[in-house]
C-alpha cells in the first residue's frame, strides 16, 4: 500500500493523466467511484473505463488496453498510470502488455491470486506477504485504504494544504461491501455502519441520494438491505443488461437534475431486469427440480439453456441456490460468441467455489477458458460443447476438496434462532434489529413460530402478503392483534396452519414505521436444525 501511495502521490505531483480501470458489479462500480471522486479532489487527472461485459470479458485485458490506447493517443492525452479496481490480480498477460506499451499499471483487487502475480504493484490482502487482518475487504474497501494512504501523504509533503474530505465516500464503499456479500468480519462492519451514519446525515454523493429517492427508500433511514434488495439491484442492472458506465456516471454526478435523471434509467433497466429474471429463473426451477428428481443424490447443480441473458445467470443460481441449498452454476450462451458459454456459481457453506475451479483447472487444463471469483461467488467460461465435461469435472472436485464436508449442510437444511414470545412479536424488537449491520457471515435472526393464516392477498410476481395468528404451543390461537407479514417467491396456494421461518422486519411503505414478518420458508417441507 505504502509504494502504490507514493506512485499515485508522484502521478498527481506530475499531473499524469491517471485512469482507473473498474468492473461491472456493484463492488467494482462503487470503487470507480470512490477512488476517481477522491483522486480528482486531490487533484489528480483522473477518468475511468469499464470493460463492456459482453464484448471484453472481465477486468483488465490486453483488448481493453488497446481500445484505451487507440481512445486517448487520438486526443494525445495517453494514461500514465492505469489503476484496476476490483479486479487485475490474475492480469498477469494484459500487465506485461501494458508495460511493453510503456504504461505503468497499480493493482488493487481482493480477489485470490493464481500462481503468478502481475510483474507490476499490487495491493491485495492475499498476498502471502500481506500482514493486513482483514482478508475479506471488498473492492471499495481496498480504494477507499488507498484514498487515505495518499491523502495522508499528502498532508505529510503539503502541511500547509486543507485536507481534502474523503469521509462523505463512505456510503459508496458500505454499499459496495454489502452488495458483494464479503464476510462482515470487524473491519467490513465497522465501513458498512460508517457509511449509513453518513448517508441518514445526508453525507454522500448526490447520486447515490437520488437512487435512494428513485428507489423509493428514505436515505435519511436507510439499514443495510436497502443496499443489499433495492440500490445494488438498480447499479447492477446497467453491468447486466448494457454497460456500467451510466451507474459510475451516476454515483459520480455532482448536478441534482442529472443525477435524478440517470437514476431514473437505471431504476428502469432494473424494472426490466426484473422482467428477464422472474421468466428465466422459473425455467430453471422448473428445469432443475427434474434434475433432482432423478438424482435426489446430487449436492450440487449444473443448469444452462440457450435462451438465458448472459447478464442474468448470476441471479438465477443464487435463486436455486436459496431453493435447493446446493451449489449452483448457472449458464447462458455469449452474446458475442455462441461457440462460448458465460457461466456464474453461487455456493453455500463449505463449499469454496473459486478453489473448486481451480481444481477443475487443474484436474483438465485447457476446460476452462478463464475463471475467477470468491468462495459464495465465481465465473468462468468454456465451449459450449465442453459443459458436460465441466459438470463431471466440478462433482468431482467438490468430491475431492470436501470429502469430510461436515460444514455442508443437507439440502434444504434450515437453521433457526427458535420461537419467539408473543410480546417479543413487536415493533420495537424489529427496529433493535434493523439498527444493527447484517450481512454475509454476521446473517440476522432466523425465528419459527406456528401460525394461522386469517387472510391472504397475492401479489405480483409470486408474492403473498399474509395476516397471521399466532398459534401457542398447544395449537392454541393466540388472544393479541393478528400479525402482518409478506413472502416473496410463496406458493401459488397457502394452506392455513403454517410453521414458518421468519425474520422481523419494518414495513414504512404508510410513511410510518409498522411490524412486517418476512416468511422465508415453511418449515413443514424443509429440515430444521
Amino acid at each position: 500500500m505504502e509504494a502504490a501511495s507514493q506512485r499515485v502521490l508522484l502521478a498527481i505531483d506530475r499531473a499524469e493523466p491517471i485512469v482507473v480501470v473498474g468492473d461491472y458489479d456493484a463492488d467494482g462500480a462503487t470503487a470507480t467511484a470512490t477512488l476517481v471522486l477522491g483522486l480528482r479532489r486531490m487533484g489528480a487527472t483522473c477518468q475511468f473505463v469499464v470493460p463492456d461485459r459482453f464484448r471484453l470479458g472481465y477486468g483488465l485485458s490486453r483488448a481493453l488496453i488497446e481500445e484505451l490506447l487507440t481512445r486517448t493517443r487520438k486526443t494525445n492525452t495517453p494514461p500514465g498510470l492505469i489503476i484496476t479496481v476490483d479486479n487485475g490480480i490474475n492480469a498477469v498477460e494484459a500487465v506485461a502488455y501494458a508495460k511493453s506499451e510503456g504504461l505503468e499499471v497499480i493493482v488493487t483487487d481482493h480477489h485470490l491470486p493464481g500462481a503468478h502475480r502481475p510483474d507490476c504493484l499490487v495491493v491485495d490482502p492475499h498476498r502471502e506477504d500481506c500482514s493486513f487482518p482483514f482478508k475479506t475487504i471488498a473492492g471499495v474497501g481496498l480504494a477507499f485504504y488507498l484514498l487515505i494512504a495518499v491523502r495522508t501523504l499528502l498532508v505529510k509533503t503539503k502541511p500547509k494544504a486543507q485536507p481534502v474530505r474523503i469521509d462523505d465516500l463512505l456510503p459508496l464503499v458500505a454499499m459496495g461491501t454489502v452488495a458483494d456479500l464479503v464476510r462482515l468480519c470487524a473491519d467490513n462492519r465497522r465501513l458498512v455502519q460508517q457509511g449509513l451514519v453518513r448517508l441518514r446525515q445526508g453525507i454522500a454523493p448526490l447520486g447515490l441520494l437520488a437512487m435512494f429517492e428513485a428507489a423509493g427508500r428514505d436515505a435519511s433511514q436507510a439499514v443495510a438491505n436497502d443496499f443489499g434488495f433495492a440500490i445494488a439491484p438498480m447499479l447492477n442492472a446497467a453491468g447486466r443488461l448494457t454497460e456500467m458506465s451510466l451507474g459510475i456516471y451516476c454515483l459520480m454526478e455532482a448536478d441534482p437534475t442529472r443525477a435524478k435523471a440517470m437514476a431514473e434509467e437505471l431504476r428502469e433497466l432494473n424494472q426490466a431486469r426484473k422482467r428477464i429474471q422472474q421468466e428465466q429463473s422459473e425455467q430453471a426451477l422448473a428445469m432443475s427440480q427434474l434434475m433432482l428428481n432423478e438424482a435426489p443424490e446430487s449436492n450440487l447443480l449444473v443448469v444452462s439453456h440457450a435462451d438465458w441473458h448472459e447478464g442474468i445467470v448470476g441471479l438465477i443460481a443464487s435463486r436455486l441456490k436459496e431453493r435447493w441449498g446446493v451449489p449452483v452454476f448457472a449458464f447462458a450462451p455469449s452474446r458475442e460468441n455462441p461457440d462460448l458459454l458465460k457461466g456464474s456459481g453461487r455456493s453455500v457453506g463449505g463449499i469454496h467455489l473459486r478453489d473448486c475451479l481451480a481444481r477443475v483447472d487443474s484436474l483438465e487444463p485447457g476446460l476452462l477458458d478463464r475463471f475467477g471469483g470468491h468462495a459464495m461467488a465465481a465465473g468462468l467460461t468454456l465451449e459450449r460443447n465442453r459443459l458436460k465435461d465441466f459438470n463431471q469435472r466440478f462433482n468431482q472436485a467438490v468430491k475431492e476438496l470436501h470429502e469430510n464436508s461436515g460444514a455442508l449442510l443437507a439440502k434444504g437444511c434450515i437453521l433457526t434462532d427458535g420461537e419467539l414470545r408473543a410480546e417479543q412479536l413487536c415493533l420495537e424488537s424489529a427496529l433493535a434489529l434493523e439498527d444493527q449491520v447484517w450481512g454475509q457471515g454476521f446473517e440476522p435472526p432466523l425465528f419459527e413460530n406456528h401460525f394461522q393464516v386469517l387472510h391472504q392477498r397475492p401479489l405480483k410476481e409470486r408474492h403473498q402478503r399474509l395476516r397471521l395468528g399466532l398459534l401457542t404451543k398447544t395449537g392454541e390461537p393466540w388472544a393479541g392483534e393478528p400479525l402482518e407479514a409478506i413472502w416473496f417467491n410463496a406458493p401459488p396456494t397457502v394452506e392455513t396452519m403454517l410453521h414458518l421461518a421468519y425474520r422481523l422486519g419494518v414495513n414504512r411503505f404508510r410513511g410510518w414505521p409498522e411490524l412486517q414478518l418476512e416468511i422465508v420458508a415453511d418449515l413443514r417441507n424443509e429440515q430444521l436444525q
